[in-house]
């Protein structure tokens, strides 16, 4: 029976459009480009319900009165039905959905974007799995009846079969021709799995429909026919999977019967114009709906044949009754018995449609046993026994024509059909992940982010108006704006305060791949240089960092530039690489080590200085990524840690002391749709910020309208915590991880903010005090114990004591001071055992010293007469600072030695200069012992051991409880006497006293700067800083001086030579003398507290008096005598 085609309606504007009926068979439902949904009662309905859902949709599907549509926001959602209302939407992607398709029960969502991601959905919960692989937009998706493949075809030439449950590739076929867009491809290439089991997998190539076996995925067989002149583009099996429809470009629909291979019904689209949309009825009623490009709803009745039996079939059934005629035709009633004959043949017409609709029930309820054919071999039982009902007609055949036993036996056989052995295949891995830039959206984009970080983001344009690229500085100050023209075609973008590289790929064997630097910090005018790579080799990636430039080929190579252009270094990775990060001389790179795990990426990194002093820190070390997740973002925080971030959200930093990455956040966690995804874009350390773009429904952002950028914070998953405990824990050990980039920056020389690294120390302290306050208050003294141990404060650990005491907890209090004596012990032996080192030192520069005295030291006789020497006050300071601060800022007083005067070498004489006497006094007045030069060396007339000073033997024992009210006298100190004190002693203590006072005065050196600064804003910095004790108040002053320019610190300066320095010690003792008569305070004495810390070099030495105590006591002595 020939198909009847209905007259066509209109339905929306021109463009894409798409059709579908509903489970019941009663509504058509068809959608276009004007972004409504009309919904049919029948072709014949005048007045259609329109439900508008958006701008435009490419694709309609209806189950458990839903409707769900594709709309111009990226988006796949539902409405309900026949009300029309918004019902949520589906599923979120970065780019416009192409296609999508239901299961059977309504329960799951196939769909496919152009952002080359199918995912598949769960409507109910919108959980999802997504299958990534495809290099260009995708054309059409089709589910497994089962539900355990998903086929999909896209612009990028191939045909893939992925595997549900674990997301992996198992087959890709290079089928249709490539493009980059939905819009410029010649066919949909829609595909469609066999009903029932999904044996069968139709996809249409070129003129034919190749069909290939599930699981082998061989090619079965080809279906096509002389008539098709164009190529096709829509495939669909009829319901019961014995029939194949395949539609052209050109409108020309072709129906094949399965079990033949042959095609059996053919119709013409009237205007012969492209069909988008084909759907058969659901309810097995033989009719067949489409719609066209012009927005045109048709509908073809009878497009299946009505029986089982091919043409061939038709044709034996009428040459038997031509037979039956010839033995009547010289009967009267010839026409009587044709026309009784063609009765018949109705009668059994009947019975063959009866029994193709219960074979098409028993095939919907999974048995199709005996519906299938392999290699082309069809059963030919049904048309044997068609055959042999008319052959059995009693009365119409004689005695002698009735067909024997044997004939019926060899009629109902069927040929055995051949089952093909089944193949174990293996374990089916993941395809390896291709190279990315981080920070970077997909290139097929027409706006892109070529990069976004915390200098500035590179956006291209590749559109038919125009193909540029733009460079935006967040900084404005570093440098202007820029325009490039990006004829070149460059794909990959890096950025710096120092320049921007620009990458592209070969696109043919005579263009190589390029390299284009922007160096914008130059001093010459020269800011811009490019090179080529060598025949064959592509850039994968690229990367800045100071001074130098990397890139990483396709042949497993890494090329290091400086910015000004010059080839630094080549070497090789042992894998294809996946991405590159630079900062500073840090140069991290990520390759692949091998196959990993079914559905894992196997990473290997390596970090590497690559210039100043060279060296290793990570050489071929798995890189950590989630389970079945690729590698989506790396890099370096500002400070200079390594990060990485996988597909499923999990942020991973260096720890740099284990050398293992730790997990520190989870942005997945942070989204409130699972569709959700967070775009990194940088870290912050110092403070703690994890800078990232939020993508709602994909996974990068759109360049328009602008995305803004989301402060994320940083979150340690450990144990439990939502409790107190899990909460403090979690606390102290996020701040300890992201303090490690101080003692980091330090080793490199870097400076560090003090203040910063106080305030972690201090969040630190207050973290372990309170897991120590709730371990006492849940009576668990022993992790108390442990906690205290972590404790480096010995304040923190007087804290601890005194709760535990407070609480009564006596065993824990004891056991706490024993933890501070030991402590304390093990300070002092290891102060002692850095003195020892000291004096070992010292000692050997002293013996080195007595030896360079009579060789390259200035004397008298061997250095010119009145030669200057460098003012020892210009670094005066910073040596003061040094000698009073311990490497951990607080103070120590040192061991007893013997410490010779500072020597410096001096050039040598000239021949001609006379040697001078050196046991000649000089002219000045001054004694031999007074006579130094500027810097405090003596000269070689004078005793080498004039200069040395006995200090205490015994070094000061650390306190561990201090006094938190005030500063703790030093018992070394001595306070100074009074007039009355210093009448008992006798005269001759009293001459000693007057003569170690002049002694001192003599050689005693200048003030410093600094002591004299801090001599004048002592009382100003009390005064800010009321809460700091000594140690910490001079560690304070220390850095305020260190932070003075140039100019304050030379006017400093000479403020303290005009009133400490040289000019008082040229002049003669008796100016001394009355100059002291004139002031009636010493130097230091006002500010006894500090100054105290400045000069305990010698804490057993005899306190100096005054000038008018010693002038007093001097003619109370004279009198008497």
């Amino acid at each position: 029976m020939s198909a009847r085609k209905k007259p066509m309606r209109y339905g929306h504007s021109e463009g894409h459009t798409d059709v579908c009926y509903d489970n019941s068979g009663q509504y058509i439902l068809t959608c276009g480009s004007d972004g409504d949904v009309r919904v049919w009662q029948g072709i014949e309905d005048d007045d259609p319900q329109s439900i508008t859902v958006g701008e435009r949709t490419r694709t309609v599907a209806i189950r458990n009165k839903r409707i769900f549509t594709n709309s111009n926001n990226n988006a796949v959602q539902a409405h309900t039905f026949p009300e029309g209302s918004p019902d949520g939407i589906v599923t979120r992607f970065t780019a416009p959905v192409n296609h999508f398709q239901l299961s059977n029960s309504g329960d799951l969502l196939l769909a496919a974007s152009d952002d080359f991601h199918i995912k598949l959905v769960t409507v109910e919960d919108s959980q999802q799995k997504v299958f990534v692989g495809h290099d260009a937009p995708i054309l059409s998706v089709s589910l497994d009846p089962k539900e355990e493949f998903v086929a999909s075809s896209s612009c990028d030439g191939t045909v893939k079969v992925w595997k549900i449950q674990d997301q992996s590739c198992v087959k890709s076929w290079p089928l249709i021709p490539k493009c980059s867009d939905v819009s410029i491809s010649k066919t949909l290439c829609r595909i469609s799995w066999q009903p029932g089991k999904g044996k069968y997998l139709a996809v249409p190539v070129e003129k034919e429909v190749q069909v290939y076996e599930r699981d082998t995925w061989t090619l079965v067989c080809s279906l096509t026919d002389d008539r098709i002149k164009h190529p096709l583009s829509l495939t669909l099996w009829s319901v019961d999977g014995s029939f194949v429809i395949g539609v052209t470009v050109d409108g020309a629909i072709y129906v094949w019967q399965w079990d033949t291979k042959e095609c059996v019904q053919f119709v013409q689209h009237d205007k012969k114009l492209t069909i988008c949309g084909i759907a058969l009825h659901p309810q097995g009623k033989n009719e067949l709906a489409y719609t066209d490009t012009e927005g045109q709803l048709g509908l073809i009745e009878d497009i299946l044949p009505d029986s089982t039996s091919t043409n061939s079939s038709a044709k034996v059934s009428k040459a038997n009754v031509d037979q039956f005629a010839d033995l009547f035709a010289e009967e009267d009633n010839d026409d009587d018995f044709l026309a009784a004959a063609d009765a018949m043949e109705q009668i059994h017409q009947n019975s063959q449609r009866s029994n193709q609709e219960d074979t098409a029930n028993l095939m919907l309820n999974g048995d199709d046993d005996d519906d299938d054919d392999i290699g082309g071999v069809v059963s030919q039982k049904p048309k044997h026994r068609n055959i042999q009902r008319i052959q059995d007609d009693e009365n119409s055949m004689d005695s002698t024509s009735k067909p024997t036993s044997s004939v019926v036996e060899d009629s109902d056989a069927e040929i055995p059909v051949a089952k093909q052995p089944v193949v174990y295949q293996g374990p089916q891995f993941a395809p390896l992940q291709k190279s990315f830039q981080p920070s970077s959206t997909p290139v097929h984009l027409s706006s892109r982010f070529m990069v976004w970080n915390s200098v500035g983001i590179i956006k291209a344009y590749n559109t038919d108006e125009e193909n540029s690229i733009e460079v935006e500085f967040h900084d404005t100050s570093l440098h202007h704006a820029m325009h490039l023209d990006n004829g070149v075609g460059y794909t990959m973008a890096s950025m710096s305060t120092q320049a921007v590289v620009l990458a592209a790929e070969s696109q043919d064997s005579d263009t190589p791949s390029q390299l284009l630097c922007l160096h914008f910090s130059s001093w010459d005018n020269q800011k811009e240089w490019n090179t080529t790579m060598p025949k064959g080799e592509n850039i994968k990636a690229i990367t800045l960092g100071y001074s130098w430039l990397a890139a990483a080929t396709d042949k497993r190579q890494v090329h290091l530039f400086s910015v000004g252009g010059f080839q630094w270094e080549i070497f090789s990775v042992p894998g294809p690489i996946v991405s590159m990060a630079g900062h500073g001389s840090q140069l991290l790179v990520v390759y692949h080590m091998g196959t990993g795990l079914p559905g894992d990426q196997n990473l290997g990194v390596k970090l590497l200085h690559v210039c100043g002093k060279q060296r290793r820190i990570l050489s071929g070390d798995p890189l950590p990524i989630s389970a079945r997740s690729t590698l989506v973002w790396l890099g370096f925080s500002a400070e200079g840690t390594p990060f990485s971030v996988d597909s499923l959200g999990v942020v991973r930093m260096l720890h740099r002391k284990l050398l293992s990455w730790c997990p520190v956040a989870n942005t997945k966690s942070l989204t409130k749709n699972r569709s959700d995804h967070y775009w990194v874009v940088g870290v912050h350390e110092s403070p703690l910020q994890l800078r990232c773009i939020l993508c709602k429904g994909s996974t990068f952002p759109p360049t328009l309208p602008r995305p803004t950028v989301h402060i994320l914070e940083f979150q340690i998953p450990l144990c439990e915590v939502n409790t107190e405990k899990g909460k403090y824990e979690e606390e102290y050990w996020r701040t300890r991880l992201f303090s490690n980039h101080f003692d980091y920056s330090r080793s490199q020389g870097y400076e560090t903010d003090e203040m910063a690294e106080k305030a972690a120390q201090d969040q630190l302290n207050n973290a372990l005090m309170k897991l120590f306050a709730l371990s006492c208050k849940t009576e668990r003294d022993f992790r108390g114990g442990e906690i205290a141990e972590m404790m480096k404060s010995e304040h923190n650990i007087s804290l601890a004591i005194k709760y535990a005491s407070r609480l009564k907890k006596l065993s824990l209090a004891q056991y706490l001071s024993q933890l501070a004596q030991q402590r304390a012990e093990e300070e002092a032996s290891a102060a002692m055992a850095t003195q020892d080192e000291e004096d070992e030192d010292e000692n050997y520069s002293y013996g080195s010293s007595l030896d360079a005295v009579y060789s390259h030291t200035e004397t008298e006789w061997s250095s010119a007469h009145g030669k200057s020497q460098p003012d020892k006050d210009e670094y005066d300071d910073d040596d003061d600072q040094d000698d009073y601060m311990h490497h951990d800022g607080q103070n120590i007083e040192k061991s007893p030695i013997l410490k010779p005067k500072k020597i410096t070498a001096s050039k040598s004489i000239t021949s001609s200069q006379g040697r001078r006497n050196p046991f000649k006094l000089s002219g000045s007045k001054e004694s031999p012992s007074s006579q130094t030069t500027k810097n405090g060396d003596t000269s070689r007339g004078s005793n080498i051991f004039d200069g040395l000073k006995k200090v205490s033997s015994q070094p000061a024992k650390p306190s561990i409880i201090r006094n938190v009210k005030g500063p703790r006298l030093n018992k070394s100190q001595k306070i100074q006497p009074t007039l009355l004190q210093s009448r008992s002693k006798n005269k001759e203590s009293e001459k000693e006293q007057n003569k170690s006072e002049e002694k001192e005065s003599t050689t005693s050196k200048p003030v410093s700067a600094f002591k004299y600064w801090l001599q004048h804003n002592q009382d100003e910095l009390k005064e800010d800083n009321a809460e700091l004790d000594e140690e910490d108040l001079l560690k304070l002053a220390t850095q305020t001086w260190r932070k003075l320019s140039a100019d304050d610190k030379k006017q400093w300066t000479e403020r303290a030579k005009n009133e400490t320095g040289p000019s008082a010690d040229s002049t003669t003792p008796q100016d001394k003398k009355r100059k002291r008569e004139e002031n009636n305070e010493p130097l230091f004495n006002k500010k006894p507290s500090m100054m105290s810390k400045l000069n305990k070099k010698d804490p057993k030495s005899k306190v100096v008096l005054s000038s008018s105590t010693n002038s007093k006591l001097g003619g109370f002595a004279f009198q008497k005598e």
